[in-house]
């Protein structure tokens, strides 16, 4: 059984999960915010990120260099990230510092100035990391293929934002964004480690309680799936670099557990899967090949990526098009599934066993849900999969008629 989940409500509203996990000498702390690049516009597109940059660049009590120092200097850690619909702002210690590091992140979730001068030299920072992000085929074409599927919708933004869209963010901007989206109920704090309950609250009461929130809720605008696509851009890389991929459910529905089944099967994190064994081990035609599935609020996207030399390109396609095919047309037999199951239950099993993950995941589930499901629970949806639900699914998410293609060829 996992270690007990608390969750609990300071005086502003501000929801905290706590979990005590004994096993380690650690504590990890975040952040999390429901808000993220599909809350974003053309015009502001970026702003979240810049955010999460932003917020380093000093508070009202302290300069860059110490926001860092106070954790780092006794051997922690304290970063940022930010997808399309969540912005986390976290860090981890020893045990002993958990006061620090929740006045911390209190400070610098809550206090940022937002100093013009800093922004400048951030947002320079962050064009560099477009030019890293470009010069990455692997990690670029994401983005490629997000912004044609959802086009001229805030899903389909890049996270990171563009130059044009950056030159127009100053504090005005990145402050409007911060008071709209970081409210009461797209807020929640997330203690994991060997900490106990009491003094998870005595501490969160302490940094957290007295903040102002407004109680503003925000709703986003249903997305919308472009029609297919099959798109080939010529790029100075080495490979051909190429994502299939095609709508696929929401975070609340209930396919998604026979979808996160069949994705393990076809091209997930085992060596074992079919895709990797078929197009790497059998045939040596990539080095790299993978599927996933994420999921949105109202919306999913299944994925498949891979790198291969570009004589090599129509023959994986075809192995990929047979694959895909055996899956809609040839039910999975008991011994299959079954180990499916197993591979798919261990992965996140051990997942779980991470703290710094269950402090994040504890956070999300609040952020997405609104609570929390017990992996108890979750692995026992994966193993009532049933064969048939997942030659269902295939059969709805391979659809021939709903797969795009974003394509970067080769000009070398």
């Amino acid at each position: 059984m996992s270690d007990p989940i608390n969750v609990f409500e300071l005086a502003n509203g501000l929801r905290v999960v706590h979990q005590q996990v004994k096993s380690t000498q650690l504590v990890h702390c975040a952040v999390g915010i429901n808000a993220g690049t599909r809350d974003e516009s053309k015009a502001n597109n970026g702003a979240a990120h810049f955010i999460e940059h932003a917020v380093f660049k000093g508070t009202e009590k302290r300069k860059p260099y110490q926001l860092f120092n106070l954790i780092e200097s006794v051997g922690g850690e304290i970063n940022a990230y930010t997808t399309r619909e969540n912005t986390f702002f976290y860090s981890s210690s020893l045990k002993r510092y958990l006061n620090r590091n929740l006045e911390l992140l209190s400070d610098l979730v809550f206090n940022p100035v937002f100093d013009p001068k800093e922004l400048d030299k951030e947002r320079k920072v962050i064009l560099e990391e477009i030019e890293m992000y470009q010069d990455s085929p692997e990690d670029s074409i994401y983005d490629d293929f997000f912004l044609n599927l959802y086009k001229e919708q805030p899903l389909g933004l890049n996270i990171l934002g563009t130059p044009e869209s950056l030159a127009n963010i100053g504090r005005k901007e990145l402050a409007d964004f911060r008071t709209k989206f970081y409210t009461q109920p797209n807020l929640v704090l997330s203690i994991c480690g060997n900490v106990t309950l009491n003094k998870a609250k005595l501490l969160a009461e302490r940094h957290f309680a007295e903040l102002q929130l407004s109680n503003g809720a925000t709703k986003r605008k249903p997305a919308t799936i472009s029609a297919p696509f099959a798109i080939s851009e010529e790029k100075d890389f080495f490979q051909s670099h190429s994502i299939i991929g095609s709508p696929a459910y929401s975070r609340f529905d209930e396919n998604r557990f026979p979808l996160m089944v069949l994705n393990n099967i076809l091209g997930g994190q085992s060596m074992s899967s079919r895709l990797n064994l078929n197009v790497r081990e059998k045939h040596g035609y990539v080095y790299h090949i993978s599927s996933a599935y994420t999921a949105f609020e109202d919306t999913g996207v299944f994925m498949i990526q891979y790198g291969c030399d570009e004589a090599n390109q129509t023959k994986t396609q075809n192995i990929i098009k047979r694959e895909l095919k055996k899956l809609k047309t040839k039910k999975l037999g008991s011994v299959q599934l079954n180990i499916a199951k197993r591979q798919l239950q261990g992965q996140l099993a051990m997942l779980v066993e991470n703290p710094s993950y269950k402090m994040q995941s504890s956070a999300r589930a609040i952020l997405n849900y609104g609570q929390i499901m017990p992996i108890e629970a979750i692995l026992n949806k994966i193993e009532s999969v049933s064969a048939d639900q997942i030659l269902n699914v295939a059969n709805q998410v391979f659809n021939d008629g709903q797969m795009s293609q974003f394509i970067y060829l080769s000009n070398k």
